[in-house]
């Protein structure tokens, strides 16, 4: 069973991963399937020049850089197109000019800002073939507008050259980025679910809400970016620029979101610096919409510039992490650690942008993805064990109501009630000032355990004290000189739960000094040991054999420790010698105190 056990954990434990590389393989093989109805037209067959320079023959190995400069392309189909076929191509924030026999068949590019403001984006464009034969010159003159880019545009351009409906176009992409599209709908499905969730503890002025809201956020806008970034995102959704937007000002708030997570999380000196690093975060984002909505530059273009400052704040907050993780204890770290490793990878990727060495994101898209799956287990797993402490928290609540109930009638029973009242009606004929003064503790001491049937709290040490003394003045005036008390309070700043030092001293009266025939001594003493207060009540009783105590006669002290235990996690513990007397130790931790 232990084994069997053990391996379900380990398996709970690398789910994540084994789903990771599910989703990569799924996501390697759809992209290398062809579509059924879409003729790929290939490469050109010919010769390009770079910014007006050399021509060189346009090949495989050709270096077309959309970083470099503009690129003139001019040679022959390899195979015919006839009229009025739809050709389509992938433009990735570049424009285009081309011809047929020096005649322009298409022209995307920008002639003023208004025109760069809407064509700003990745888009799939279209022409009529005018009726291409192999013999044709085609010209194609390929354009960078910004100074930042994706390196590949020209190439891509060139090898998704297709002719063929629209809608073969489209179910061919749909295959492509199946994975990415749905994943990001469910991202944000998910993220929904946080924030509901954060709602919810929000309304119970849980701090946890704000934090899980937080988490939510960044979720959410991981999603969008997730879905923003595929390749057929304008077949659904036609306005470029609102398209680059959403994608650009995403994953800004993904890293300003995982900035505030990581603030919050910090609790050393590193916490002002991190505080700074998301306050001069948010004041960029802040100036790049400003900017951007004032069309005073286009916000791809200050892509570059983000990109460099966010290496060096994913820089610095790595360091907080590190730092942080440092001053805390061991074990209590672990969301740190998926945080540094997050902010490593966005590093990387950010490092990526400049050289083009794999597809920009892909690395940050698969790290939090993993993250992503990790903290649902986690979270189930929470919301589980929370579910089961509830559970027993309820039933907790349950035994101490009743532990309450039975210590309040416990002290009210009609034996006690009608020998103080003899006591009292005794008292009427030769002393009536103090027949008046027993009424008064008589009714304190009955109101107090009245109320403690209606509400159970801890109370002040002095409230607890003062119910005691009214007891034992009570037992004083039954048993006269043979129930003496004393105190001795070194600390009194304190809570208690109620009904706890009155049963102790009843059964010290009750079991320990009324055999005797002198009677005794009760002693009541508190001070301060070490992290614990301790209260001790001893009596010079006749005592008892603590392993002969049954069950039955224990109801009221286990009770009290019960009480004791759940409300301060609080000890008690008894001592007790045959003829020598009794000994009860409370220790509260002085935090619950």
């Amino acid at each position: 069973m232990q084994k069997q056990k053990k391996f379900w954990h380990v398996v709970g434990e690398l789910y994540p991963f084994i789903f990771a590389a599910l989703l990569l393989f799924i996501v390697c093989r759809s992209s290398i399937q062809s579509p059924s109805d879409v003729t790929v037209i290939h490469t050109l067959k010919g010769e390009y020049s770079q910014n007006g320079g050399n021509w060189t023959p346009l090949d495989e190995d050709a270096q077309l850089s959309a970083l470099d400069g503009d690129i003139f392309i001019r040679g022959t189909f390899k195979e015919e197109i006839p009229r009025g076929t739809i050709i389509q191509f992938y433009m990735d924030h570049i424009e285009a000019v081309i011809s047929v026999n020096g005649e322009e068949v298409f022209v995307s590019k920008a002639v003023d800002k208004q025109t760069a403001w809407a064509m700003c984006g990745t888009a799939w464009r279209s022409m009529e073939s005018p009726g291409i034969t192999t013999g044709d010159v085609v010209e194609i003159k390929l354009h960078n507008p910004h100074k930042f880019g994706n390196r590949e545009a020209y190439s891509e351009f060139l090898h998704t050259l297709y002719a063929g409906s629209d809608t073969a176009l489209r179910e061919m992409l749909e295959k492509k980025t199946f994975v990415f599209r749905w994943g990001g709908i469910i991202v944000k499905l998910i993220s929904l679910v946080l924030m509901g969730v954060a709602l919810t503890f929000s309304v119970m002025h849980n701090e946890f809400g704000k934090k899980l809201k937080n988490f939510g956020l960044l979720v959410l806008f991981a999603g969008a970016y997730i879905t923003f970034d595929t390749p057929n995102i304008s077949l659904w959704s036609h306005i470029i620029v609102f398209n680059t937007h959403v994608l650009c000002l995403s994953i800004m708030f993904v890293f300003w979101e995982l900035g505030i997570l990581i603030r919050e999380e910090l609790n050393s000196r590193v916490k002002l610096a991190a505080e700074i690093v998301v306050i001069t975060e948010e004041i960029i984002i802040a100036i790049i919409i400003l900017l951007c909505l004032c069309k005073v530059v286009l916000l791809y273009d200050v892509m570059l510039l983000w990109i460099v400052i966010q290496m060096l704040i994913s820089l610095l907050l790595f360091i907080c992490c590190m730092y942080e993780i440092r001053c805390r204890m061991a074990g209590k770290s672990r969301m740190l650690y998926s945080y540094m490793v997050f902010l490593a990878v966005i590093f990387i990727d950010c490092v990526n942008a400049f050289f083009d060495w794999w597809p920009y994101g892909i690395l940050s898209k698969f790290t939090f993805g993993i993250l992503l799956l990790i903290y649902i287990g986690k979270a189930v797993h929470y919301i589980s064990k929370n579910y089961q402490a509830s559970v027993r928290a309820e039933k907790l609540e349950d035994e101490l109501k009743n532990s309450r109930i039975v210590l309040a009638m416990s002290q009210i029973r009609a034996h006690f009630i009608f020998n103080v009242l003899n006591a009292i009606s005794g008292m009427c004929k030769y002393d009536p000032e103090k027949a008046d003064e027993t009424v008064v503790r008589f009714s304190h001491y009955l109101r107090t355990n009245i109320d403690i049937l209606q509400e159970d709290a801890p109370v002040p040490f002095s409230v607890a004290m003062q119910h005691l003394e009214d007891y034992v003045v009570l037992e004083q005036i039954r048993f006269g000189e043979r129930v003496k008390f004393e105190t001795d309070i070194a600390i009194d700043n304190f809570l208690i739960p109620s009904l706890v030092l009155q049963p102790i001293v009843e059964n010290s009266i009750k079991h320990g000094l009324r055999p005797k025939e002198a009677g005794g001594t009760v002693s009541l003493r508190t001070w301060a040991e070490k992290e614990n207060i301790i209260i001790s009540i001893q009596d010079d009783g006749v005592g008892f054999d603590t392993k002969a105590m049954s069950d039955k006669s224990a109801v009221g002290l286990s009770n009290v420790r019960f009480r004791l235990k759940y409300f301060m996690e609080g000890k008690m513990e008894i001592e007790s010698k045959l003829g020598k007397g009794t000994t009860v130790t409370i220790s509260i931790p002085c935090k619950e105190a």
